[in-house]
């Protein structure tokens, strides 16, 4: 896979975190650590993604 392909995989699936986020507006349903864990989540996969478009590993 080319760091292009990998960055492209890594912002989807950080869209999928945020879509995530986007049904857990409840807090008597999610705790906070949960939508933390899902927001920590799509940072890091943007910022790998953002790596392999630099041509890092």
């Amino acid at each position: 896979m080319n760091d292009l392909e990998q960055a492209r995989e890594l912002a989807s699936a950080a869209e999928r975190d945020i879509s995530a986020l986007r049904g857990m507006d409840d807090a008597a349903i999610f705790a906070d650590e949960i939508f933390g864990f899902h927001v920590q989540q799509a940072a890091e996969k943007l910022f790998k993604a953002w790596l392999a478009l630099q041509g890092e590993t």
